[in-house]
């Protein structure tokens, strides 16, 4: 006699089949069938019909649920380690192997995946050399300045604060110098990384890989809540205008802190994070699974920087410049 769980995973199978035979290719849908799937434990046909769904719509997949209880994380960590083992090495995948093993008390493991001495990186006074002795960060904060859109809380992580989304497209001089420097750093990044295959940050090291940013210019309220970046291998920053507030003593007011959400994130201590001054010129790269925020600075002073993704190109066909950051 089947067990109750056994019966009720599917039946729920056997809905998100009969929903996908009416809208196939439907990545919602997809995601239903390889959440049943993976109550199932069919682990094959789950990371096959996970990577499906996720080459058409990545986000933030399996949903790690705040506060994370020992059962959620059970059942979070069986489901993020049956991916992995099996190749499929996306951004939230890892998130979730990483939160779910620190809320079962493996803190070694957390740290192992989560590992900020390694894998996080902030370079001060990255310039490129064509405007090295120049005007650099004012060129560039007038060029994200003649293309912003604004945005409120209609988005995943950013609340009322400007954005320029086509900086890597831009024609302009020091957008293009930009680009052109960050390339080189993520080349640089991509060659210093220790030889660990058992690492799945390394193991899912792409190939091949597309670069996209975005510049943010925030004052007063704006901030970015806690995120990660689903579509991305590894993602950075760039310090452009830092408001004065910012240097204040004892001050964190404008700055990056990257460390797993504090609210409701109690059991997902995972070393100690780090704090980073928005220094122009400062340069962050990590990760597209390493958490981040940032701390409104409540007054009125501009904020200016540019983000980035690393994004391996089997997911650019889902990349489009909507905001989700």
């Amino acid at each position: 006699m089947r067990d109750t769980f056994g019966s009720h995973a599917e039946a729920r199978i056997a809905l998100a089949r009969q929903a996908l035979a009416r809208h196939p290719g439907s990545a919602d849908l997809l995601f239903a069938l390889a959440a049943a799937l993976a109550e199932s434990g069919d682990g094959d046909e789950y990371a096959r019909v996970f990577r499906q769904a996720y080459l058409a719509k990545p986000r933030n997949q399996p949903a790690i649920p705040l506060p994370l209880t020992p059962p959620e994380a059970a059942k979070l960590r069986a489901a993020a380690q049956a991916l992995m083992a099996r190749g499929v090495l996306y951004s939230p995948v890892i998130a979730a192997a990483a939160a779910s093993a620190a809320a079962l008390g493996d803190k070694e493991e957390a740290a192992r995946i989560v590992d900020y001495d390694r894998l996080f990186r902030c370079i001060p006074n990255v310039m490129p050399a064509a405007f090295r002795g120049g005007d650099f960060y004012e060129t560039l904060a007038a060029e994200i300045k003649t293309d912003l859109r604004y945005y409120d809380v209609n988005l995943q992580a950013i609340r009322r604060a400007w954005r320029n989304d086509h900086i890597m497209q831009s024609p302009q001089p020091a957008c293009r110098a930009f680009a052109d420097e960050i390339a080189r750093q993520v080349d640089r990044y991509i060659a210093c990384l220790p030889a660990d295959d058992d690492h799945p940050f390394i193991a899912a090291r792409p190939d091949q890989f597309r670069i996209t940013a975005w510049a943010v210019l925030s004052h007063g309220e704006g901030h970015h809540v806690p995120h990660i970046h689903p579509r991305a291998w590894m993602s950075g920053v760039y310090y452009v205008v830092r408001p004065d507030i910012s240097r204040a003593p004892g001050s964190s007011h404008g700055w990056l802190r990257v460390g797993p959400p504090a609210a409701g994130a109690a059991a997902l201590t995972i070393g100690e994070g780090r704090l980073v001054e928005p220094e122009p010129g400062n340069l962050v790269l990590m990760p597209g699974y390493f958490y981040h925020e940032t701390q409104p600075t409540g007054v009125d002073q501009e904020r200016i920087c540019i983000a980035f993704d690393v994004m391996p190109l089997e997911l650019s066909d889902a990349f489009k410049s909507d905001g989700d950051y």
